[in-house]
């Protein structure tokens, strides 16, 4: 009898070829399902202090950082931080929107390892839904002063969802399994 080698298995997120025993992807920690004591539809909500912690270095690379800048610009700031504002705008908010695209994080939640899942499937959310609805709709309710108080309260919440993650169908997890 003839051993056959074990075939792999490829990650339905980033399609990287994985052991067929595999839990976990090698690459961007996708759990494969390839063990039964660790089922797939297991994902761990974010802890809350990494999401503020991912949310305040999100910010700097947000169009606020942006804006900033070229309101210091106006008001004749000094020049290096109206330079460094300016690059973290015009650079982070593409590298942003290609890391939601590819990956379902920002440059916070990929650097604290958590990352933003579609909350019926598990799997990557869909662009429009991330882009759009959780973060371009999100910022425009913010000019309503109750909504922020709102959307920053209901990560008190056992599910550790803001309205955000409502809007989009979202939840943020942790990106790597727990040991």
């Amino acid at each position: 009898m003839t051993l056959q080698p074990l075939q792999a298995i490829n990650c339905p997120r980033c399609q990287t070829s994985n052991a067929r025993n595999s839990r976990w992807c090698r690459r961007c920690r996708t759990p494969l399902g390839g063990s039964t004591d660790s089922p797939l539809d297991v994902l761990y909500p974010a802890e809350r202090w990494r999401r503020l912690v991912a949310w305040l270095v999100d910010l700097m690379l947000s169009p606020v950082a942006f804006v900033t800048g070229m309101l210091f610009a106006d008001m004749g700031g000094p020049a290096i931080a109206t330079l460094t504002l300016l690059v973290l705008g015009i650079v982070g908010v593409p590298y942003q929107v290609v890391l939601l695209r590819r990956e379902g994080q920002t440059v916070g939640k990929r650097l604290l390892g958590m990352r933003i899942v579609d909350e019926e499937t598990g799997g990557k959310g869909q662009v429009f839904k991330v882009i759009v609805l959780r973060y371009f709709v999100n910022w425009l309710l913010t000019l309503i002063p109750p909504y922020v108080l709102v959307d920053h309260m209901l990560i008190f919440a056992k599910n550790r969802r803001c309205v955000h993650d409502y809007l989009a169908g979202t939840k943020v997890v942790m990106d790597t399994p727990r040991n």
